[in-house]
């Protein structure tokens, strides 16, 4: 009788235990959600480009549940701020919507399967935008920094519990995640599982059958941190309800109509005028001096090798758009051409241009997803603001199309 007696209340606490670490999920986003969230704060908290955003799940998942929220995959484009930025010119949602970031500079395909692929029912038949780079089409796609920088552990496990995804891709984004030696040196126990995922070996199963408890506890522990991250955000909005972006200040929005798309774009090109007035290629005069004029003459012809055809990135590529396929989500994908004058003047070959935009425009289409294509535009002035990320002309192009988008 003595033992019964002491073996219930173990039995009990341990049983309490382990319900708690297989809810902790749902336990921390209610608490967050129940006090700290209020009317509103989504949409400021949407421009934020933030650490406790990107690489978290709660503040996604409450803008992808928004009606009113249009998630935009991306990356250091978003640091590009002027008064046509998405962030600014929806400031308010003149015309219904408002643009969530998801990324910041580093930020590529991979790094966008994981932010996508940790939410489940979340983006089924929800429309959302993912902006292309070109520069992410090196060789060698993602460096091991940049993945370093933005990876979430959280959200890898969270991608194994996704039922919406075939055991085939989850198996395909861990071995490709693996190939990170930062995994293994990080999150030893996270790579055991997902070198094991699903393998019907013995080997295999007795490693699943002995890291899984511990991975549920190890995910608990980063959802716990997930909500403390989401909440020490929250705090800091002031009482503006304003968010400092990531890389510099936006301005402060006054939520009015929209101008027509034309006196925007008008007003895009007199912008543009007057931040280049210090070479010929578009770039703002800023980044002209600091990036360029030190090197102009070394940088003739320096171009004429580099190759966008042969690259890891299409893999990644690949792997966005068929987790974006199985979720049901309804993407976007935009194609931000590169700087036309530059190329050639270092020689960058037009082939290799045009095979990128082809391809990757192709690879997009056969999903059946919208594209918006602006790679007609390497030589329009103003389009860019230096030669790579989206300038005054850009962004009123790329706003447009999202804003027909939402509707």
């Amino acid at each position: 009788m003595m033992i019964h007696r002491r073996f219930w209340p173990m039995f009990i606490a341990g049983l309490l235990f382990v319900l708690t670490v297989l809810e902790m999920g749902p336990i921390t986003k209610w608490a967050v959600t129940q006090f700290y969230l209020r009317a509103g704060v989504i949409e400021q908290v949407a421009g934020s480009q933030s650490n406790e955003v990107f690489k978290g799940t709660i503040l996604q998942q409450q803008g992808l549940e928004s009606q009113d929220i249009l998630p935009v995959y991306g990356s250091s484009e978003f640091s590009s701020v002027s008064e046509f930025h998405p962030s600014y010119l929806f400031a308010g949602s003149p015309t219904g919507f408002t643009p969530f970031l998801i990324g910041h500079g580093g930020c590529q395909d991979l790094i966008h399967v994981l932010n996508v692929a940790s939410q489940s029912q979340a983006l089924r038949d929800k429309k959302v935008v993912v902006i292309l780079s070109s520069q992410w089409f090196v060789p060698k796609g993602l460096a091991p920094e940049y993945f370093a920088e933005n990876f979430s552990a959280l959200q890898a496990y969270r991608l194994l519990l996704n039922n919406q995804l075939s055991v085939a891709t989850k198996q395909r984004v861990a071995s490709r995640l693996l190939q990170f030696s930062y995994v293994a040196e990080n999150y030893p126990l996270l790579a055991k599982l997902l070198a094991h995922y699903e393998q019907t070996d013995a080997k295999s199963r007795a490693i699943n059958l002995i890291y899984s408890p511990l991975g549920r506890i190890e995910l608990a522990a980063l959802e716990v941190e997930d909500a403390f991250n989401s909440v020490k955000l929250l705090k800091i909005i002031n009482d503006n309800n304003q968010i400092d972006a990531r890389q510099g200040k936006l301005p402060v929005p006054k939520p009015l109509p929209l101008k027509s798309w034309t006196d925007l774009a008008s007003q895009a090109t007199r912008a543009g005028q007057m931040a280049v007035t210090n070479n010929s290629f578009g770039i703002e005069d800023s980044y002209y001096l600091d990036y360029i004029n030190k090197d102009f003459a070394n940088d003739k012809g320096s171009a004429q090798n580099d190759k966008l055809t042969a690259s890891l990135e299409y893999q990644d590529l690949q792997l966005l758009l068929d987790v974006l396929k199985q979720t049901g989500a309804k993407p976007m994908f935009v194609i931000v051409p590169i700087n036309g004058r530059w190329a050639d003047y270092t020689g960058f070959p037009l082939l290799e241009r045009q095979n990128y935009y082809q391809r990757v425009h192709q690879m997009v289409a056969q999903q059946g997803f919208q594209v918006a294509d602006f790679s007609g535009h390497e030589y329009d002035l103003y389009f860019l603001k230096d030669i790579m990320h989206l300038g005054w002309k850009g962004w009123v192009d790329v706003d447009e199309a999202m804003d027909h988008f939402v509707h």
